[in-house]
């Protein structure tokens, strides 16, 4: 039998499709211009089955298209070159393996080995830096303090050796509270190595000076 198949081929099961041949059936060929579906019943049996080989192959085709699509989104084994932002889990800190070490992995061991060098930060306010005793150990600090006119300010980390500076500014300077008429002058003064004193006086507007409360900043040095 020749034919061309034109019908398309069933895109679902149907169940109970089996041809079942009767003795009444009429063999037809296919007449000129005669679509498939043209033909006699003896030829039923072929057509489900040009359906059903056509669907497989279909159904195959888009299955290789699709595995083929995804295949190329993968890494290769070998030397593979990511993009995006890859992610690993994070190993211990005392991990020694052949382990892939991630970024959080880095900063919690960088922040070890410069600890464990004596190296030393906290920025907050107030806050420090902190060198090691092979550099120095030089320590710089920083804060906000507010007195009432004399008042101790303590650092926050007090220096092992000496104080070596301390600077203060006004930090709520306004026209109202610090203008050309309204000054206010901070001082500072040592104390000892965990703190000093900090001075604050107010021009009263009458040719003098008082102890005022007002806030200031502050920046140590030492080791």
């Amino acid at each position: 039998m020749s034919g061309t198949l034109t019908d398309s081929p069933a895109s679902t099961w149907t169940a109970n499709e089996v041809n079942a041949v009767q003795t009444t059936d009429v063999a037809q060929g296919q007449g000129s211009g005669a679509g498939f579906g043209g033909l006699g019943s003896l030829n039923a049996g072929a057509q489900k089955l040009a359906n059903r080989t056509a669907f497989l192959n279909n159904a195959i085709n888009a299955e290789a298209a699709r595995a083929k699509g995804a295949e190329a989104l993968l890494a290769p084994l070998n030397s593979p070159a990511f993009t995006g932002a890859p992610t690993a889990p994070t190993p211990s800190a005392s991990d020694n393996s052949g382990k892939i070490p991630n970024t959080n992995w880095l900063y919690t061991c960088m922040s070890y080995v410069a600890a464990a060098a004596g190296f030393a930060i906290n920025l907050a306010t107030p806050g420090f830096v902190k060198l090691p005793s092979w550099l120095g150990g030089f320590i710089i600090q920083w804060g906000n303090h507010t007195s009432s006119g004399y008042e101790v300010c303590y650092f926050p980390l007090a220096f092992p050796t000496a104080v070596l500076a301390v600077v203060v500014s006004e930090s709520a300077a306004n026209s109202s509270t610090w203008g050309a008429s309204l000054p206010t002058l901070h001082g500072s003064s040592p104390n000892d190595r965990t703190g000093f004193w900090h001075w604050t006086l107010h021009w009263n507007g009458s040719g003098g000076w008082s102890y005022g409360s007002a806030s200031a900043f502050w920046i140590a040095v030492g080791y």
